[in-house]
């Protein structure tokens, strides 16, 4: 009997045993500690909001747990091999990043701005946000909200324990738009442009180019899901772009470097628009995307201001979801200018004439490169509008009645630059030297018909000058030869 009194407490001192070795299992379980965990942000990322989430822990059997609302069918047995910063760790954080809601709590938050971020690119290279692991040992997602426009973050995956210190470096994509004008050319020839900036004639042909890449969006995404990406031309008055088609504009596509039709084309005002459907980003997704098309200044181009084109981008730039939306933009400039002389009798500006005839020749002095004739009112006038840099020749083709025409003449226009961008003005090296709202200004003088004939300037009448004086010192020594010879004989 006592043996089996024995046997029966020695029983049940075991399940005793065994009953506070699971309780303290289960407090040590559960118990809460905080540790902490530092984000580094690379200089990419100028401003944003850090979001910490625990989204997994060990429950009272010590096994790990999903927290509501996250979840994976991936089992914790293969997670806790994945090295940090794989590919499949990647792809679980931006996962569980995509079960985020506006409702999710996050267990700490924090925010940064650079202090330089007015700069581009920022200078600063890193800024840190401390965040604490109040929730204790788990498994916490780490969402980097940013608020710079084509910013894409890369969420990260860590694991805290109590009272542990962990480091996380977040690393931001940043997408950018870029127009620029690749040439601007006549039939006769071709004129200097910069990237940005560019002067032309009306009729000139302008080649634009806009250059950006395909975000790069979660691979769980479905193409349903994401956002299209558009990428819209609007040209202002002055530039023309024949938009009926994309074959009528010369339009060329290439994705990643080579030429392709996996967009849509559609008109937009004066201007188009290109859209990639969310497959067709799907299918490129990182790649580059480059547009280049033709374009012509208008007989209503504006002088005296520029005529811009602008190229706009609007994409889904919520990485985690496809959506959201984000918007880039980016413009060039183009500039022209007038020619503006008076006709004036050589000598006297005071008076006008009208009934002059002029011609003027872009290049060389032949019908294909004639940009125009005109002739003088009783003002005098004479114009020759939106032209561009370059060799032109004035020819008075009809002089009025009794004055005598000028020579031709040449004339250089030059665009003004300003590190190593035009500036809208302009400098001409004969007659139109004055600049003034666009248009260069300048009188042709006429000599009368009893007179040589002049070329508006005064250089030419000192040497009719000096030449008449020549001919009669010489008409004097032969009067004073041949008496000479006379008294001789």
């Amino acid at each position: 009997m006592k043996k089996t009194f024995k046997r029966a407490g020695v029983a049940v001192l075991s399940m005793a045993m065994l009953l506070s070795m699971g309780a303290i299992g289960a407090i040590s379980a559960s118990a809460e500690g905080e540790g902490t965990i530092t984000v580094s942000v690379a200089n990419n990322v100028t401003a944003g909001t850090v979001k910490m989430y625990k989204v997994a822990q060990i429950n009272g059997l010590g096994n790990w747990e999903w927290v509501s609302p996250f979840t994976s069918a991936t089992d914790f047995s293969t997670i806790k091999n994945y090295e940090e910063n794989s590919a499949e760790t990647k792809a679980l954080a931006s996962a569980l990043a995509r079960q985020v809601t506006a409702s999710t709590a996050a267990v700490d938050t924090g925010s940064f701005v650079k202090a330089d971020d007015t700069t581009t690119p920022p200078t600063k290279a890193v800024e840190s946000v401390e965040l604490t692991a109040a929730a204790g040992t788990g498994y916490y997602l780490v969402v980097v909200e940013s608020t710079d426009a084509g910013t894409f973050i890369q969420p990260i995956l860590k694991q805290i324990k109590d009272g542990d210190t962990a480091t996380a470096s977040v690393k931001g994509s940043t997408l950018t738009l870029d127009k620029s004008i690749e040439e601007i050319a006549d039939s006769a020839s071709t004129v200097a442009s910069t990237k940005n900036t560019g002067v032309a004639a009306k009729g000139d042909k302008i080649e634009y180019k806009i250059s950006t890449s395909i975000p790069t969006y979660d691979s769980a995404v479905e193409a349903d899901n994401i956002r299209s990406f558009v990428i819209t031309d609007t040209p202002t008055t002055g530039i023309k772009i024949s938009n009926a088609t994309a074959a009528a504009c010369n339009l060329n596509v290439q994705i990643d470097g080579t030429d392709s039709e996996d967009y849509t084309f559609a008109t937009s005002g004066d201007g188009f628009t290109i859209t990639l459907s969310g497959t067709q980003v799907k299918n490129h997704m990182g790649e580059s995307i480059d547009i280049t098309f033709d374009a012509e200044l208008d007989t209503d181009a504006v002088v005296n201001a520029a005529n811009t084109n602008e190229a706009t981008l609007t994409y889904g730039n919520d990485y985690a979801t496809g959506g959201g939306e984000a918007t880039l933009e980016d413009e060039v400039y183009v500039y022209t200018v007038n020619l503006e002389g008076v006709k004036v009798k050589q000598g006297d500006t005071n008076t006008k004439l009208p009934n002059a005839e002029f011609k003027l020749y872009r290049g060389t002095k032949e019908s294909a490169n004639l940009v125009g004739t005109v002739k003088t009112g009783a003002d005098g006038k004479i114009s020759f509008d939106r032209l561009t840099e370059g060799t032109y020749i004035l020819e008075e083709s009809k002089a009025p009645d009794g004055y005598k025409a000028i020579s031709d003449q040449t004339i250089v226009i030059t665009g003004t630059k300003a590190s190593n961008d035009y500036t809208g003005a302009f400098t001409a090296d004969n007659i139109f030297t004055t600049f003034e709202a666009g248009t260069l200004k300048g009188n042709i003088e006429d000599p009368t018909a009893d007179a040589l004939p002049g070329t508006g300037g005064m250089g030419t009448t000192l040497f009719t000058i000096g030449g008449a004086a020549i001919v009669l010192l010489a008409g004097a020594m032969f009067v004073v030869y041949m008496r000479r010879r006379k008294n001789e004989e």
